[in-house]
């Protein structure tokens, strides 16, 4: 007999991959974020049809697996790591000035927005809500309200490094 514990585990772990993977990059990855919303979905119908049929201390997995996952996504954890996985590919990226693949993101574009600050678009990363995302290699920091501030929402990741993001009711 297979142990429940080690399913409903099993189960819930896989459903959370794509969830915190659509929350690696500065704007979800939204077919990741489809997709995992999908499996638990279906985790929520199989659990409360299990749950009407025998009540088993198994099923507490479920919602803790899925509370664990929604708390780790409300925070910046999943960017931080993706970021982290690849800042040298980025590195190597802003420093030759080419676009291509860069760790588990791929740039579209890199560009000079002066005052020492280098923007790196990442392609498909706009979605439904942005018109672009990437990083922002800004030595110097970045103020709000001057270079790319007033235009961008941004945050810091380390160094000189900093998410940003173009929301499409900035254009």
């Amino acid at each position: 007999m297979t142990n429940k514990w080690v399913v409903w585990g099993g189960v819930c772990g896989v459903a959370a991959v794509p969830l915190l993977w659509s929350q690696t990059a500065p704007t979800a990855r939204e077919p990741a974020l489809v997709l995992g919303l999908f499996c638990w979905a279906a985790i929520g119908v199989a659990w409360v049809i299990t749950l009407a049929v025998r009540r088993d201390p198994a099923h507490l997995i479920a919602p803790l697996v899925a509370a664990a996952t929604l708390g780790v996504m409300g925070t910046d954890l999943p960017l931080q790591a993706g970021f982290a996985l690849s800042r040298s590919a980025l590195e190597e990226a802003r420093a030759s000035g080419k676009p291509g693949g860069a760790g588990i993101f791929e740039v579209d574009w890199v560009g000079d927005m002066g005052d020492g600050i280098t923007s790196l678009e990442l392609a498909g990363m706009g979605g439904t809500w942005y018109a672009e995302a990437g990083f922002l290699y800004a030595p110097q920091g970045v103020v709000e309200g001057k270079a790319v501030g007033e235009y961008f929402e941004f945050g810091h990741l380390g160094g000189g490094w900093y998410w940003y993001r173009v929301p499409e009711s900035l254009l």
